[in-house]
């Protein structure tokens, strides 16, 4: 008998998925269980879990509380960076995740109501037993929003008049945090007994490393760094360089132009002209003068140089100042580290390797690769005195072969002198003058002893600067040093 009840309830229960599903125009929410417990198994596909207590409800509320539950990924919260953002603004309250919750139900539920036409979602909040004051609220909010009336104390009305004048399906990104922090000022003090039905827990490494790409896009330097905190005080383990991913983030926003290679020298026949007999039998165009070698009917071909183009991206080399003078990318804005993200990125994805030279009391270099390492060089900050050791430079360049050279620095080079005469010495050389990191007239005039005619210099004072870098050659050859 229990089996067979099983059996009907999940006949039921699919037959009513189904139908939702539909009405909700499919959203990614694919297939479902029966469970204890409602909420969601998060995977490879996201599965809805329908409580055993919902499925003793009438058909039309059991819809409501299915359609409520899809609508959290069909319309609002519907991503794991809406959830980490909307939990970061709520950040001086300790029951931030509650709020955030309950937040993102009202928005699911109020769609429903005014957007879809779901006029079960009432039903379900009609027979399901508040657990809390927030719950009483929640109900006379909706029934309000309805055209009903439900009788509640006082100071309950007050906030209900509250709640009444937040534009909750206004989720412009400014707008949806000034209505977040209104709402929970309103409920903050009523939350009793409430669990999230989506938490940030619940997701996995990589659906968190995504969220995380796309906030480091929209915030600054120091509000990702402290969403990375707030992360790692929920989740088992701290997020790991969280400056390297948001420097790494930003720099996409930014394309450098990069000059291919080019090879002159080759010759192509550019027009037809009369066989000059003391001419080369080579240049003799048989079929142009119809296999006759006979004056005035034969023919000849004449050349022109031809420029060709490979469209080859070489690889490159960063050079990188990380001395004290320069800003630490951990504690505030690096130029000089977005600037080099966005250069080594822009070859890595034009197929070319990247290595790196990092200087400050000593070089600490990776040869030309791909992958992290690039990345976790350049941000790398050693923060001492600014000496190039040009010995280890030159080594390294004449291994590395033929290479881009592209040098960061705020020109406070101790040996400016012998990186100077080294400099010179190099066919091209890309400098990025980090000038917003200049502390002194004296590293102005010491930059200026770099600038020779083999040299590119870009002054970046800021992060605007930035897209007018670009790595072009003064001599195009294979090989350098």
């Amino acid at each position: 008998m229990r089996e067979n009840k099983s059996i009907e309830n999940a006949e039921r229960a699919e037959k009513i998925f189904k139908e939702v599903r539909r009405r909700l125009y499919y959203p990614p929410v694919t297939d479902f269980e029966i469970s204890e417990e409602s909420g969601f198994i998060f995977g490879r596909r996201l599965k809805l879990k329908i409580g055993e207590k919902d499925l003793k409800l009438p058909d039309d509320a059991l819809k409501g509380s299915i359609a409520l539950n899809l609508n959290l990924w069909a319309s609002h919260p519907y991503s794991l960076k809406t959830i980490l953002l909307e939990e970061f603004w709520l950040r001086d309250f300790e029951k931030r995740s509650q709020i955030r919750a309950l937040f993102d139900e009202v928005v699911a539920a109020i769609d429903l109501l005014l957007n879809r036409g779901f006029d079960e979602v009432l039903d379900y909040y009609r027979t399901r037993k508040a657990e809390g004051k927030q719950d009483i609220l929640l109900y006379a909010f909706l029934e309000r929003i309805a055209g009903g009336e439900v009788s509640i104390d006082e100071s309950m009305e007050r906030k209900l008049k509250e709640m009444l004048e937040i534009n909750f399906l206004d989720r412009r990104e400014m707008r949806l945090r000034l209505n977040l922090l209104r709402f929970a000022k309103i409920v903050d003090e009523l939350i009793e007994t409430f669990s999230p039905k989506i938490k940030q827990e619940d997701f996995g490494e990589k659906e968190m490393d995504e969220a995380l790409k796309e906030l480091a896009r929209e915030l600054d330097q120091s509000e990702f760094q402290e969403l990375c905190q707030l992360i790692g005080k929920k989740t088992t383990g701290e997020v790991k360089k969280p400056e390297k991913i948001w420097y790494m983030e930003r720099s996409r926003k930014y394309s450098i132009y990069i000059q291919p290679y080019s090879m002159t020298g080759s010759l192509y026949p550019s027009e037809i002209r009369e066989f000059e007999f003391d001419g080369s039998v080579e240049e003799f165009s048989p079929i142009d003068s119809y296999g006759k070698l006979i004056p005035g009917i034969a023919k000849k071909y004449a050349y022109d140089d031809f420029e060709g183009r490979d469209f080859s991206i070489p690889d490159a080399v960063v050079v990188i100042d990380s001395s004290g003078s320069m800003a630490d990318p951990s504690k505030s804005i690096s130029y000089a580290v977005l600037g080099a993200m966005a250069v080594a990125r822009n070859y890595l994805e034009n197929g070319a390797r990247v290595g790196v030279v990092n200087f400050s009391n000593e070089n600490i270099s990776i040869p030309p690769s791909r992958g992290e390492r690039v990345f976790d060089a350049i941000i790398l900050y050693q923060g001492g005195g600014t000496h190039l050791d040009v010995e280890g430079l030159k080594n390294y360049l004449r291994d590395a072969g033929g290479v881009d050279v592209i040098m960061i620095t705020d020109g406070g080079i101790e040996n400016i002198e012998e990186v100077s005469e080294f400099t010179s010495q190099l066919n091209s050389l890309t400098v990025i003058w980090i000038k917003s990191d200049v502390s002194s007239d004296e590293f102005s005039k010491r930059i200026k002893k770099i600038l020779k005619k083999n040299v590119n210099v870009f002054e970046v004072k800021n992060e605007s600067d930035i897209p007018s870098i670009a790595v072009k050659r003064f001599v195009e050859v294979f090989g350098r040093c």
